[in-house]
């Protein structure tokens, strides 16, 4: 069996389910009316019911963490409660969603939204809106098949009502009969049934008409963007969509009580570029902005029965393959990604620590120093924010920064202590650098103190941003990456990647904001790598306050590293061509 028919074998098993669930409900009036109130209630209810083939699969139960609204602020909300919970709170009227691909967001906003809306009489004139008209009055007459075909919602809600009496593909509209106590259609004075309402669905595409919308006395109430915006768009057209949603829709949009005047405007899109409008009404605190990624940093998925972690770690391998990370980063996870211009390129994250340098080896290289980045969460609560912890090792002598290990999460002070000292412990670091941000003693005891305590050796030493923003500190590892002399361990290189493909727009980059401290920890520590031997324009070399001749068996690597690692500070070595 092919896909194809395994495809129409679920959805025909589906719809046999449903025509004997319709015999039952039309036998007990009790359960019949209580299944209408919890599918009023619910969305995720009224898809189960009404589109079993299309909502075939369980919905997610893995909470994403900071996938929040505003009514459980506290609360980690799995994808699809989350989707369906802004689709039932009619309450708030501006949403903008940006979600991955293949989560079923395009069949719970153009199927279930509209046809629960109109069977429960919430909204009076929708319009569905999508980058073309083509694609959207294709979906519109998806919407039309399936409320015509329905016979569970049909035999509910209007059995002799008209779907579609409106013929035209632009616009059709839904009419529901008068029913009495008993739920049978009232007739009019010629036999025909009375007509209590109709519902409107008038699809269009960017840069159509939707200026003066009115239908009787309705204006459009339930707005429902999908997917407007294309990566591929130039600047310019991003300019265009972006003054045509904004004076063209929301310009007509009225703010009054008058409940004729009751609408809701739904975006929802694929991530597309870092000056999308959709990361334009992120910043907007009028609207209310979740992302909805479909795996965390390590590719473990949020929906595994539709998309495992095993598949997804297959897809991001794929894409980066080609040289091409940043879509995945982008599409899938839903992280702000810069252009192709951007100045961190994917392959400055895959120069990995050889698999022959495993940490024991590591730790046995004496030519290395190595140190705790501690940057922890800037935050009154902690757990608001991300604390980022860096294992980092410089070798002078090989011309390398190995990034050895890596945290990023949630912790507590007490946490971020026990953490640092793991990593430390594990990877014999001499130094614990933690950035202090101005707290001083607030944050200096605890840690000198935990040092005490515990009996450990570390030389804690403090960072701070000197005046210098993130941003600029975060820049200067592009000439060390740039030139390979940052080495990744290749199973936590991944997360830097990730923030780098974002980097300057994303504001997730607090793992490269800790490794950019190694400047500060450095400088102060008087740690270089060693001059290029190759080059040496005069007969005499000065380095660090000694005069040394270029055929002097003194001038040797280990006595440079002694003068780097020594108490005086190097003087200079202007001599040295191409030295650092």
């Amino acid at each position: 069996m092919d896909t194809t028919e395994a495809h129409e074998a679920v959805v025909t098993e589906a719809q046999r389910r449903q025509d004997k669930e319709l015999q039952a409900l039309l036998k007990d009036k009790a359960y019949l009316e209580e299944v209408k109130k919890q599918c009023k209630a619910s969305s995720k209810k009224f898809s189960k019911v009404f589109f079993p083939g299309r909502f075939r699969l369980p919905f997610s139960d893995s909470p994403i963490p900071g996938l929040r609204l505003p009514k459980e602020p506290d609360k980690d909300l799995p994808m699809h409660d989350a989707i369906c919970s802004i689709i039932d709170d009619r309450t708030i009227q501006k949403v903008n969603i940006i979600a991955s691909r293949k989560i079923g967001k395009t069949s719970l906003f153009q199927l279930t939204a509209p046809a629960q809306g109109a069977v429960f009489d919430f909204y009076h004139y929708i319009v569905p809106i999508s980058r073309t008209a083509t694609h959207s009055i294709a979906q519109s007459q998806s919407l039309k098949k399936q409320m015509q075909s329905n016979s569970l919602l049909r035999s509910m809600f209007f059995p002799t009502g008209r779907i579609g009496s409106e013929d035209t593909k632009e616009k059709w509209n839904m009419e529901f009969p008068e029913l009495d106590e008993l739920g049978q259609v009232i007739l009019g004075s010629d036999g025909k049934p009375k007509i209590e309402r109709e519902v409107i669905i008038h699809p269009r595409g960017n840069d159509q008409q939707v200026r003066g919308l009115i239908e009787g006395d309705f204006r459009p109430d339930l707005w429902l963007v999908d997917d407007l915006e294309d990566a591929r768009d130039s600047e310019t057209v991003r300019r265009q969509k972006l003054e045509w949603f904004f004076g063209d829709i929301l310009g007509g949009l009225s703010d009054s009580d008058d409940p004729y005047d009751n609408w809701r405007i739904l975006n929802i899109g694929n991530p597309s570029n870092y000056n999308s409008m959709q990361e334009e009404l992120a910043c907007d605190p009028d609207w209310l902005t979740i992302r909805i990624p479909i795996c965390d940093d390590n590719y473990k998925s949020y929906w595994e029965v539709m998309h495992s972690t095993e598949s997804l770690k297959m897809e991001y391998e794929a894409f980066a393959r080609k040289k091409m990370a940043r879509v995945f980063v982008r599409e899938r996870m839903c992280k702000l990604v810069a252009t192709e211009e951007q100045s961190f390129q994917q392959e400055y994250f895959e120069n990995y620590i050889p698999d022959n340098e495993p940490e024991g080896v590591l730790r046995r290289n004496h030519n290395l120093i190595s140190a705790i980045l501690v940057d922890p969460a800037n935050s009154d609560d902690p757990l608001d924010d991300n604390t980022s912890i860096v294992g980092i090792s410089f070798d002078p002598k090989d011309t390398r920064i190995l990034v050895r290990d890596a945290i990023k999460a949630h912790l507590k002070p007490s946490d971020q202590i026990d953490e640092a000292f793991r990593m430390g412990d594990d990877l014999g670091a001499m130094y614990m650098c933690v950035e202090d941000a101005g707290k001083k003693q607030h944050i200096q005891h605890p840690w000198e103190n935990a040092c005490l305590q515990r009996r450990k050796n570390f030389i804690v030493t403090y960072l701070q941003p000197r005046g210098i923003n993130k941003a600029v500190r975060i820049q200067w590892l592009e000439p060390y990456m740039r030139r390979g002399e940052i080495y990744f361990r290749k199973s936590i290189a991944h997360l830097f990647l990730q923030e780098g493909l974002g980097f300057p727009h994303s504001p997730e980059n607090h793992l490269l904001d800790a490794l950019a401290y190694m400047h500060q920890w450095l400088q102060d520590t008087l740690q270089f790598f060693m001059p290029e031997k190759a080059k040496i324009r005069g007969e005499i070399v000065q380095v660090a306050g000694e005069k040394y001749d270029k055929d002097d068996k003194d001038f040797m690597e280990e006595s440079y590293l002694e003068h780097l690692q020594g108490v005086g500070a190097m003087v200079g070595y202007g001599e040295i061509e191409g030295a650092l």
